[in-house]
C-alpha cells in the first residue's frame, strides 16, 4: 500500500477519519476505530508501523482471556 505518514498514526484510529477526501474514498472511517475499541474492551492492543510509499504493518494483540484488571 501507499503507507501512512507517521504524523497521522493517531488520527487513523479516530471515528470518521479517512486519509483521503470523502469523494475519493468509499470508506466511512470507522473500521480502525471499531477494531481499536473492540480490542480495548478485551485488554488487547493495535499498533502501526509505517512510512510513506513503503506500506504499513498493523500489529494486533488479542489476549487469550479478558483481563479483569481495569
Amino acid at each position: 500500500g501507499p503507507g501512512i505518514d507517521p504524523s497521522l498514526h493517531k488520527k487513523i484510529f479516530q471515528k470518521f477519519q479517512t486519509l483521503k477526501p470523502r469523494d475519493e474514498v468509499e470508506g466511512s472511517g470507522l473500521g480502525l476505530a471499531m477494531i481499536e475499541k473492540a480490542l480495548m474492551n478485551y485488554s488487547g492492543k493495535i499498533s502501526i508501523q509505517s512510512e510513506i510509499n513503503k506500506g504499513a504493518i498493523f500489529t494486533v494483540i488479542w489476549p487469550k482471556t479478558k483481563s479483569t484488571d481495569k
